[in-house]
C-alpha cells in the first residue's frame, strides 16, 4: 500500500469514527450472496432515501463503505457511492463499529422487456413477470428512471429492474422496486428453484431453463442447489430457445450465519408455528407477541439465525402503501419554479404543505419528504436550509482544478455556488471511470461529507 492510499485510511477511519452515530439499522445478506457473516450487522433492503443512506427508512452512514456492483462474472466490481440510485435492492454488510463496510447493488431482474400489460400494471421480462406497484399493494412504490412509466415501455427495450420475490397461485414474479431504461442491458432473472435436474445441470425459474455447468460460480461457497431456494441467476447471454445458460447463481440462505440480520419484502408462504418465507428465508417468531403476517404482507424483520432460520426479535408488518421517500442533501439540477434534483432524483415541490420554495437553487441543502410518482418524487414537504450543515453529505457537480494525485486533493469549481477544497478518502469510489481520468478541467459529481476545511469525498462519478 503506498503512502498516499495509507493517509487515505487513516481520514475515512477518523471519518467513521465521527459518523459511528449514522450507522443505524442492524441486518442483510453478505456481499458473498449469503446472510449473516462478519463484521456486527447485515441488511439486505430497499433504498428509500439519501442523506445518508436509507435503506427501508433505516439510516447507515454512506461515509465508510466500500460500493459494489453484481456483474456477470460473479465478481463485486468496484463502483461508488453514487451508482447506489432510489428504489434499488442493495446488502450491506456492518463493521464491528457497526457503521457498513461494504454495500452490494444487486438487480433483479435484467434483459429485454418481451411484453407489457398496461391493464394489469405487468411486464414480461426474460420470462419473469414484473408487477408494477404504484400504491394499491404494500412495500415500496416503483420508481421509475429514464423512462416517465410502464407506459413508455414497449417489446424490445432494454431495462434493469430492482424488485421484491412473491407468488400469486404458486407463480413467481417481481413487484418492482426499481425499473430502469437502460442502452444494454445484462441479463438475469431472480426466483424459486424448481424441477431441479443435477445430472443434466438443469432447473426451472417460472417458465424459463436454467442451465449451468462447472464453469457456473455458485454463491455462496461451499453452496449447493436444491428445489425452493431463492436465486438471482446472471448470464453472460441472452435465453435462447427458452434457456438461459447461468454464469453466475447466487442462492439467498443463511449460510450459517449468526450476526445480527435485517431482511424485507413480501411474505410469499406461511405455515404452522406462526413460520413465514420472506426474500427467500424462513423466518420464525422469537416470541408470541410478534405480529402474525399473511402472504403479499410487506415486512421488515430483525432478528439472529439459528439453524437456517431467522429468529425474529422485531417484525413490522406494513398494513398498506408506503409512499415515504425521504431526500437530505444539495440540489445539484434547479430547473426553475419548484422543481429540482437532489442525488439523482426530480422533486416536484409543487404540492408541499409548507409551500416553501424560496431559496431553491444549486448548492442549496434541503429535507424532502415525499411519495413516489412514475420518474418523480412528489413532495409532501421541503425544508431549505441554505448552507449545508457541518458533517452532513453533500453532493456537488463541477470541474475539477489544482489536482494533486499525490496528495490526493483538488479544488471543486462549482459553477454558481463556489469553490470547495477537496481530499479524497481511504475508501473512495469512483463511477463511470478509474481514478486515472482525474486531471484539471475535467467535470465531475462529488458525494462527499462537509468539514470545517472543505469535502472529504468517498464517492466521485465522471461527467454530469
Amino acid at each position: 500500500m503506498n503512502l498516499n492510499k495509507l493517509l487515505r485510511l487513516f481520514a475515512s477511519f477518523f471519518l467513521a469514527c465521527s459518523l459511528a452515530s449514522c450507522g443505524g439499522g442492524s441486518g442483510g445478506t453478505q456481499t458473498a450472496g449469503g446472510v449473516g457473516t462478519g463484521g456486527t450487522g447485515v441488511a439486505y433492503g430497499t433504498v428509500t432515501g439519501f442523506g445518508s443512506l436509507l435503506v427501508d427508512d433505516d439510516t447507515y452512514s454512506s461515509a465508510t463503505a466500500e460500493y459494489f456492483a453484481d456483474n456477470t462474472q460473479g465478481d463485486n466490481a468496484p463502483t461508488s457511492s453514487l451508482a447506489v440510485a432510489l428504489g434499488q435492492q442493495v446488502q450491506i454488510q456492518l463493521d464491528n463499529q457497526g457503521n457498513p463496510a461494504t454495500v452490494l447493488i444487486e438487480p433483479s431482474v435484467a434483459g429485454l422487456v418481451s411484453a407489457v400489460n398496461n391493464a394489469s400494471g405487468t411486464m414480461v421480462v426474460n420470462g419473469v413477470t414484473i408487477k408494477i406497484n404504484s400504491g394499491a399493494l404494500a412495500g415500496p412504490q416503483t420508481y421509475f428512471f429514464g423512462t416517465s412509466g410502464l407506459g413508455a415501455l414497449s417489446p424490445g427495450m432494454a431495462v434493469e429492474v430492482h424488485g421484491l420475490y412473491n407468488e400469486a397461485g404458486g407463480i413467481g414474479y417481481i413487484q418492482a422496486t426499481r425499473v430502469e431504461l437502460v442502452t444494454t442491458a445484462s441479463t438475469r432473472i431472480m426466483g424459486v428453484v424448481s424441477n431441479l435436474n443435477p445430472g443434466a445441470g438443469t432447473f426451472m425459474i417460472g417458465s424459463t431453463t436454467v442451465s449451468y455447468g462447472p464453469a457456473t460460480s455458485l454463491l455462496p461457497q461451499g453452496s449447493s442447489l436444491a428445489n425452493g431456494q431463492l436465486v438471482n441467476v446472471v448470464s453472460a447471454a441472452p435465453p435462447t430457445g427458452g434457456t438461459l445458460a447461468a454464469s453466475v447463481l447466487r442462492i439467498r440462505s443463511l449460510n450459517g450465519g449468526s450476526v445480527n440480520t435485517t431482511i424485507s419484502g413480501l411474505v410469499a408462504a406461511t405455515s404452522s408455528g406462526g413460520r413465514f418465507s420472506v426474500s427467500g428465508i424462513t423466518v420464525v417468531p422469537g416470541n408470541p407477541a410478534l405480529p402474525s403476517p399473511h402472504v403479499g404482507d410487506y415486512v421488515v424483520v430483525n432478528g439472529q439465525p439459528a439453524n437456517d432460520v431467522l429468529v425474529a426479535a422485531t417484525l413490522s408488518v406494513a398494513s398498506g402503501p408506503l409512499p415515504t421517500v425521504s431526500l437530505n442533501g444539495t440540489i445539484t439540477g434547479y430547473a426553475g419554479g419548484t422543481t429540482f434534483t437532489v442525488r439523482g432524483v426530480v422533486v416536484d415541490a409543487s404540492e408541499a404543505n409548507d409551500g416553501e420554495s424560496t431559496g431553491l437553487a444549486n448548492g442549496a441543502y434541503v429535507n424532502v419528504i415525499g411519495s413516489i410518482h412514475g420518474n418523480v418524487v412528489k413532495a409532501s414537504s421541503v425544508t431549505i436550509n441554505g448552507t449545508a450543515p457541518s458533517e452532513s453529505t453533500v453532493e456537488y457537480v463541477g470541474t475539477v482544478s489544482g489536482y494533486n494525485a499525490a496528495a490526493g486533493t483538488f479544488v471543486l469549481q462549482v459553477n454558481g455556488v463556489g469553490n470547495f477544497n477537496v481530499s479524497l478518502a481511504g475508501n473512495i469510489g469512483f463511477d463511470n471511470g478509474q481514478e486515472s481520468k482525474m486531471s484539471n478541467g475535467v467535470l465531475i459529481t462529488v458525494e462527499a461529507t462537509k468539514t470545517a476545511s472543505g469535502l472529504l469525498a468517498y464517492g466521485i462519478s465522471f461527467g454530469d
